[in-house]
């Protein structure tokens, strides 16, 4: 056979076996412990280009590094480390290892999500349809309040039509049937001191010409605006005030959030009783005529005004409160609150005028300064903000002042 160059091999030629250098070897060629011999017998083992180039950088490195003046550590290095490495073996808890679970199969379907699904189907109907019958039985006709009059006969009222100019007798309402009074002499003592009792209830009073009404009081005046300045002065004293009045309250989380992590502005939910009590809106009062004196039997009087409010109050409890609730009072100004907040901000102008377009902006409100008529001590807590106030800018070196704020719809 032919083995000439005609024929090359198509083996590749095996290169030398190439250690790679030993740390310790690179150590002491970096510090000048080796000879040029070794230093070149290194590089052939290694089997890289340039590694004595990149040798002779590394001990340029090295002399700059030492050519460095020393720096002293702080005094806290030790106990930052320390704390440093007990919350990371405290939270961490070593690292983190894989856990399979083993999941075994079933080979039929479980039809217990759809037997669950039909119960709660069932029971939503059930309910639903519970709650229509007992709304549905539920007679309009019942009265507010039980009869527990001891006259056994219906009282005979005079149904004549009155004029104007006519004044109703003084017995108008005090005339009964035969049948009732015959009822009430034969009735017992107490009986008889009852249905005098109504009658005197259902008789007009002598003294008074017309029936008392009732009448509901104008509402106290609206505060005016204070000047920016004015404002300053009261919020420094403590007798300033705020009321926002919204058309809408929706951005009202949004601006309680903001007020938590704001620099310049701090919004607070607890504001106390006193000071709650003196900025909150007061609502109208009903005049509704003089008191009157009852001097008929306490234990009757009582026990018949407790069976009146249960049945009063009867259609109102359970089931039967959703279909048939009491109605509010939409001229209570109280319906309307919102939210009462104690707001942290600096005792200027500025701030003030900045804080007021914030609160129209966001809830598209007016906004009012009011002056309180005492001052409210009223200290903010305790926080990093307050008592490391030098760490801030300059701009916030000054004094701040706890303002009530008390947002309302419109």
């Amino acid at each position: 056979m032919n083995t000439s160059d005609s024929n090359p091999d198509p083996r590749p030629d095996r290169r030398p076996d190439l250690r790679p250098v030993d740390e310790a070897q690179l150590l002491d060629w970096i510090d000048g412990r080796l000879s040029a011999a070794e230093q070149s017998r290194l590089e052939q083992a290694s089997g890289r280009a340039g590694l004595s180039d990149r040798i002779a950088q590394m001990q340029a490195h090295k002399q700059i590094l030492q050519s460095l003046p020393e720096e002293d550590a702080p005094a806290d290095l030790m106990d930052r480390v320390l704390a440093a490495l007990e919350r990371d073996q405290l939270v961490g808890g070593g690292m983190p290892r894989q856990v399979e679970d083993m999941v075994i199969g079933r080979r039929t379907p479980s039809r217990l999500p759809a037997f669950a699904m039909a119960a709660g189907v069932l029971l939503l109907i059930g309910g639903a349809s519970y709650i229509g019958l007992v709304a549905m039985r539920a007679n309009p006709a019942t009265p507010l309040a039980p009869n527990r009059s001891s006259i056994p006969g219906p009282l005979a009222l005079n149904t004549a039509p009155v004029t104007p100019d006519e004044k109703p007798a003084p017995d108008h309402a005090s005339k009964v049937n035969e049948s009732s009074g015959a009822a009430i002499a034969s009735a017992s003592p107490m009986a008889k001191t009852e249905a005098s009792q109504d009658a005197r209830a259902l008789a007009p009073d002598a003294s008074t010409e017309e029936p008392a009404a009732l009448a509901q009081a104008s509402p106290p005046p609206q505060p005016e605006d204070l000047p920016l300045d004015r404002a300053a002065e009261l919020a420094s004293e403590g007798r300033l005030a705020i009321r926002v009045v919204a058309d809408d309250t929706r951005n009202l989380p949004s601006l309680e959030q903001a007020g938590k992590t704001s620099t310049k502005w701090r919004l607070r939910k607890d504001v106390p009783a006193s000071v709650a009590a003196a900025v909150l809106p007061t609502g109208p009062r009903a005049d509704i005529g003089p008191e009157t004196t009852y001097t008929g039997p306490a234990m009757a009087s009582a026990e018949f005004r407790r069976e009146a409010a249960a049945g009063i109050l009867a259609p109102h409890l359970g089931l039967r409160a959703g279909f048939e609730a009491l109605p509010s009072n939409p001229s209570d100004p109280m319906s309307r609150v919102r939210g009462t907040y104690l707001v942290e901000i600096p005792a200027e102008a500025t701030s003030l005028q900045s804080l007021k377009k914030l609160f129209a902006d966001r809830l598209h409100a007016g906004v009012k300064f009011e002056e309180l008529p005492e001052g409210m001590a009223v200290s903010p807590p305790a926080t990093p903000d307050t008592v490391l106030w030098w760490t801030m800018g300059p701009d916030h070196w000054s004094p701040r002042a706890s303002v009530p704020v008390v947002v309302q719809r419109r």
